[in-house]
């Protein structure tokens, strides 16, 4: 038995049973440069788990994704990218969800981004499955490549709930969050405000509650567009605007200083990095990102973590960053 290879469905399974104690990137490293799991295969087992979801089970991920987000190549690109062409929508909408993050946890844009949007707005114009049109919309607004917030403004008034959903959810990924929104931003979050569906309503308040510096130059009318909605039918609508409203009226947050580990180090090494709390316990990282020559951070720029207090080897104290922060946490 102790001569026994390990087969790729095995290999792939060690690689899930770690990755649900370790959130961070390094066992996606390991697993995307190990060669006993082959792009033909992670392609297989990412369709089956896709179709998992669509079919019954909808939070069943799996890890091949995460596996191929972190091996960027032009050959696992242009398998990507094959498969939109794909007749199975399971096939695309895989593809997309790999596509999301070609790496994950990369510093915006993407290195592949413009291909990726040039394919993904091709799709969107003849796609017929709604998981796949929105998973696609999604996608493009992940890319963060200027001037394609359009694409996503085109479907703003789609008669289908979670088409929209996908367009408000992430209009601010296409905006720069250090500049004023443009007005077409603006004035969609404005009507999504008031949308129908109680989810449309929610994620915008959401959006405003977690980036009121976005939202500063326009601050009257979302101020009054979170007053009216105070009151919502849905409740849980009423108390992201009453969050919403909070942050609002908050000054500035002040900037501290957190640490962050430094990967691929033979000993802990943490980073001193500028960061602003944005609720209890949990920080944005606002330094810009290094030179990737010159050191990995486990936790990205712009990335919320949640902060622990610890004790150095040289007998310091202050706050670690220990795993990324779920929305709303």
């Amino acid at each position: 038995m102790g001569g026994m290879s390990l087969t790729p469905d095995e290999v792939l399974d060690t690689y899930d049973r770690e990755s649900r104690s370790d959130t961070g990137r390094d066992w996606r490293m390991r697993a995307a440069a190990d060669a006993r799991l082959p792009t033909d295969f992670l392609v297989r087992r990412g369709i089956e788990d896709t179709r998992r979801a669509r079919d019954s089970d909808p939070d069943h991920v799996g890890v091949a994704v995460f596996v191929l987000q972190q091996r960027v190549d032009a050959a696992t690109l242009e398998v990507l990218l094959g498969l939109l062409e794909h007749p199975d929508p399971a096939a695309r909408e895989f593809a997309i969800n790999v596509l999301r993050q070609f790496p994950g946890l990369a510093e915006p844009p993407p290195p592949h981004a413009q291909r990726v949007v040039e394919h993904l707005e091709r799709l969107v114009a003849r796609e017929q499955d709604d998981e796949v049109l929105a998973g696609a919309l999604s996608a493009i607004a992940w890319q963060r490549v200027p001037g394609y917030v359009d694409i996503l403004l085109r479907w703003r008034d789609d008669p289908r709930d979670l088409v929209r959903y996908k367009v408000a959810d992430n209009l601010l990924m296409t905006a720069d969050e250090d500049q004023p929104l443009p007005e077409p931003i603006v004035d969609a979050l404005l009507a999504f405000a008031t949308d129908p569906d109680d989810d449309i309503r929610w994620s915008v308040f959401f959006d405003v509650a977690d980036w009121p510096r976005m939202f500063a130059d326009r601050r009257e009318a979302f101020r009054a567009a979170a007053r009216a909605a105070l009151d919502d039918e849905d409740h849980t609508v009423g108390e992201q605007a009453a969050r919403a409203l909070a942050a609002l009226d908050a000054p500035d947050p002040e900037p501290c200083t957190i640490h962050v580990l430094l990967e691929g180090e033979a000993v802990d090494c943490w980073r001193p990095v500028h960061a602003v709390l944005v609720r209890p316990g949990v920080h944005r990282i606002m330094s810009p990102p290094p030179d990737p020559e010159d050191e990995v951070w486990e936790f990205a720029s712009g990335q919320e973590v949640v902060c622990e207090h610890r004790r150095f080897a040289d007998g310091r104290e202050g706050l670690v960053a220990v795993r990324l922060a779920p929305p709303g946490e």
